[in-house]
């Protein structure tokens, strides 16, 4: 990964220091920030390939940064990936709900971090197309749980795959939980609600990038 650019925004010199140690042993490139505000204008000027934001930052928080990212052109589309000593679920909610790629908790397993970082850098994006083409909508509603809704809606969404060359995006409006996700072994904090909570306006194809789970073929879960 010897062009892969990697930015780090922490205000915590030991985690600055250990984590470009370990990255640059595996031949990325690493930029270091050590406030907000430079670490924006950073990201501005080089372009990096993924962004690790610390939350607690000395001169704003990385929710804010997050937003600001999420406001430039050329940084839409850049995962980020939130590191925070806290877990809490409300801080993990709100970093989705601006635009966070992943959330890692400090400390971390070094090992770990890398794969975390590596599966985010291989995640395939959806693209934006030049002309959006019509598509179609199915709807799966079942009077209760455990009647099978679940399991038909994944079949026949895979079926779909199977049979055409149209990507297929398999929405679960069964909330809080869904039961879509936990079927797939996917993550269950990525959902519709969070993209809902988002003028209509801003609702783009990086977007769905953010929140949508792309299984091994042209399945993508929301």
């Amino acid at each position: 990964m010897d062009d892969t650019k990697i930015l780090i925004i922490d205000d915590e010199f030991a985690v600055r220091y250990l984590v470009e140690r370990h990255l640059a042993r595996h031949h990325f490139e690493v930029l270091l920030a050590r406030d907000g505000a430079s670490g924006l204008q950073m990201a501005k000027e080089c372009i990096p390939d993924i962004i690790l934001l610390d939350v607690n930052l000395p001169d704003t928080d990385g929710y804010t940064i997050c937003e600001k990212l999420r406001q430039e052109p050329l940084l839409q589309k850049t995962p980020v990936v939130f590191l925070s000593s806290y877990g809490s679920p409300e801080r993990k909610a709100r970093a989705f709900d601006v635009g966070a790629t992943d959330y890692i908790e400090k400390p971390f397993v070094p090992d770990e971090f890398l794969s975390r970082i590596t599966a985010v850098l291989q995640e395939p994006q959806i693209e934006e197309p030049d002309m959006v083409e019509n598509g179609r909508v199915s709807i799966f509603y079942g009077p209760k749980g455990g009647v099978g809704t679940t399991t038909l809606a994944v079949q026949f969404s895979e079926a779909i795959v199977i049979h055409s060359e149209r990507p297929v995006m398999l929405i679960d409006m069964a909330l809080p939980l869904g039961g879509i996700a936990p079927l797939l072994n996917l993550y269950t904090y990525n959902n519709i609600v969070g993209l809902l909570k988002k003028p209509p306006e801003e609702i783009t194809i990086a977007h769905l990038n953010q929140f949508a789970q792309q299984q091994p073929n042209n399945l993508y879960v929301l």
